[in-house]
């Protein structure tokens, strides 16, 4: 069946990857299974090489936690000496961010296709069910990791549903609705590689020939593809401004589901795209059970050459190799966004210097939130905010500009030149700063972005936490999607800063607008795109 698969493939053209595991035939000893690995997959080269659309190989073998690291490490580096040309892949699951970091850095790994249980599991024990949104997030670590190590990045759609998803008992295919969905997030994920599909043949094609229900699934595919073409092609096909940073830590892996996804879902209500870079070591120090304990030089420069702003929200405190990263950073350029109520220390730069804020020893409850120095359009300095923050710890200046105060005249958003560069810090978390204090947080936001050269282009305003956007500046405006997860209608008003022509993207119909802003209607489970041209 593989020399036939092969042939066929052949002859259309189609690149193949093949899937290698151990002999399963026998119940091999765990330490006797990689050598089966290996000479498998070197049977597998022998027997089928001269096939030109034998691209590569792919692990069987996934994994969720970063010792997998080094199980994938072994076996690309074997596939490579087999043929150095030869393509290898991988499909871990990125319950720890890490893993997306520590892959990246695999030298001889081409292709990694991030996936997570959004839609289903064939584990009994795994019911985590995700929310529709959190594919663009985990895809997102994997579109990050390429984008420090320039790996190929492939997002992950799941055809299959939980027992209650499926469309009947006989099948685990799922409904139109889930399968689309999943791809529309998947599609706003910037810069992204492509997409796979798990899958296709199992769930959908052998199964849509028993039971006509499954042509809903397939549908749903079709349409999807048709979508993200559209959306990945015109609208994500550039990295944002803004990337949300995870750094390295060894024990606090529940920094991502109790900071950062309530930091991502903050800026979706905020209605700004953002990026995830996931930490990832230098080369010669990413092999566990080893720390990591430098900066990743090229992590850095990459960083600098594409003025990337990085987003900090609500950490304690780095580690040395992260430590050095973010000092190097800000000193030679960079600019960085802390939101609170933890302000990050650092074992090898000074907070109070860095930042030019120091925590006392006095904690307070916080009412209101007062602009003293505006540094946008939206929100005029005097203006007042409501955010209701209850007890957190009260901060000093030491040499930072105020840009905003709390009620008991304590610093509440500041920045501060260190170096070359900029260190802002928002002591309210991301959900204030985007529940309480939207437009100026936009202001704060699009202050920091405009110090790199990049400005936002357009607001999009009355989003909630159930929803994907992408946007993109074109030479005469820029391109906006806006995917609505939730199941009935949403209301939004894009914003521009010039009159122009909105062109939807999906029936091309224009409209010409008298000012600079354009209200829309998004169905539920579906999405919208424009392009806006100014006049």
């Amino acid at each position: 069946i593989v020399e036939l698969a092969l042939r066929e493939a052949d002859k259309h053209g189609f690149p193949v990857l093949l899937s290698v595991s151990w002999d399963m035939t026998k119940q091999s000893p765990y330490k006797d299974r990689m050598a089966e690995i290996k000479a498998i997959a070197k049977e597998l080269y022998d027997n089928y090489r001269q096939h030109p659309s034998l691209a590569g190989f792919y692990s069987y073998q996934e994994g969720s936690g970063t010792y997998y690291a080094s199980f994938i490490s072994e076996f690309s580096q074997f596939i490579k000496s087999l043929n150095p040309n030869l393509l290898t892949a991988c499909a871990p699951h990125v319950d720890d961010p890490l893993l997306a970091g520590y892959l990246s850095t695999v030298e001889e790994l081409d292709i990694i296709i991030y996936q997570a249980g959004v839609m289903a599991s064939y584990r009994t024990d795994n019911r985590k069910k995700y929310p529709f949104r959190r594919v663009k997030d985990f895809c997102s670590l994997g579109a990050g990791a390429r984008l420090l190590q320039n790996k190929i990045a492939i997002n992950h759609v799941e055809l299959f549903g939980y027992l209650e998803n499926r469309l009947t008992p006989e099948t685990t295919a799922t409904t139109y609705d889930n399968i689309y969905q999943q791809i529309l997030s998947a599609a706003t994920v910037p810069n992204a590689d492509g997409i796979s599909f798990f899958s296709y043949h199992a769930h959908v094609y052998e199964t849509a020939k028993k039971l006509p229900q499954v042509a809903q699934s397939k549908a749903a595919v079709v349409d999807g593809i048709r979508a993200f073409d559209l959306i990945n092609g015109k609208v994500s096909n550039k990295n944002n401004s803004l990337a949300v940073y995870f750094p390295y830590s060894d024990w606090i892996i529940e920094r991502w589901s109790n900071y950062f996804l309530p930091a991502l879902d903050a800026f979706r209500k905020l209605g700004i795209a953002v990026d995830v870079l996931p930490y990832a070591p230098p080369l010669e120090e990413s092999f566990y059970p080893y720390y990591p304990f430098h900066a990743n030089k090229a992590v850095l420069d990459r960083l600098l050459k594409e003025q990337t702003i990085l987003v900090l929200p609500n950490l304690s405190g780095f580690q040395q190799t992260d430590s050095d990263l973010i000092k190097a950073f800000v000193e030679q350029g960079g600019v960085v966004v802390a939101f609170g109520p933890q302000i990050p220390m650092g074992r090898s730069y000074d907070r109070a210097e860095l930042f030019g804020i120091e925590e006392t020893t006095s904690s307070s409850q916080h009412d209101a939130l007062i602009i003293e120095n505006s540094v946008g359009s939206r929100a005029k300095t005097g203006s007042r905010f409501e955010v209701g923050i209850s007890s957190t710890t009260v901060w000093k200046l030491k040499g930072a500009r105020l840009i905003a105060s709390f009620e008991d005249n304590s610093p509440a958003v500041t920045v501060n030149k260190y170096g070359k560069g900029i260190a802002i810090a928002i002591i309210p978390d991301t959900s204030v700063a985007a529940q309480n204090m939207k437009e100026f947080t936009r202001d704060v936001l699009e202050f920091a972005s405009s110090l790199r050269g990049a400005p936002s282009v357009v607001d999009v305003v009355g989003a909630n936490e159930n929803v994907d956007l992408a946007v993109t500046q074109t030479s005469q405006g820029f391109r906006v999607v806006v995917v609505n997860h939730n199941s009935g209608d949403l209301l939004l008003e894009l914003r521009a800063k010039s009159p122009g022509s909105w062109i939807d993207l999906v029936s091309n119909e224009i409209t010409k607008s008298p000012t600079d802003s354009q209200k829309i209607t998004i169905a539920g489970r579906r999405y919208r795109a424009f392009e806006f041209r100014r006049s």
